[in-house]
């Protein structure tokens, strides 16, 4: 699995990741739209490799400080999640090269 690329676990209901995700340190696209995330585990911010991330459609209303770690983050959806504009701010602050979607 430290070879996987690409995961995409959209639609499956999936109420929360476990901290190993941060393992999978060759992902580039992680695909979790349309699920009942509320929180995301602080290992996210060690996927060094990603390039996307879909987490639309969820039901976060923020995000763990380690995606400021995200180097390699080109695209990050967040739309259909309950972010402030306080958080929006923060988010966009921690990630000024990823292209956000909210």
């Amino acid at each position: 699995m430290k070879q996987l690329r690409e995961l995409n676990l959209v639609s499956n209901q999936i109420s929360r990741l476990p901290e190993e995700i941060g393992d999978l340190d060759s992902l580039r696209f992680l695909g979790l739209t349309d699920n009942a995330l509320t929180q995301l585990p602080g290992g996210i911010g060690k996927l060094h490799s990603l390039e996307m991330l879909a987490l639309s459609n969820n039901r976060l209303t923020k995000l763990p400080a380690s995606v400021k770690k995200l180097k390699s983050l080109k695209t990050l959806y967040l739309a259909g999640n309950n972010f402030e504009e306080k958080t929006r701010r923060k988010i966009k602050r921690w990630l000024p090269q990823t292209a956000l979607y909210f």
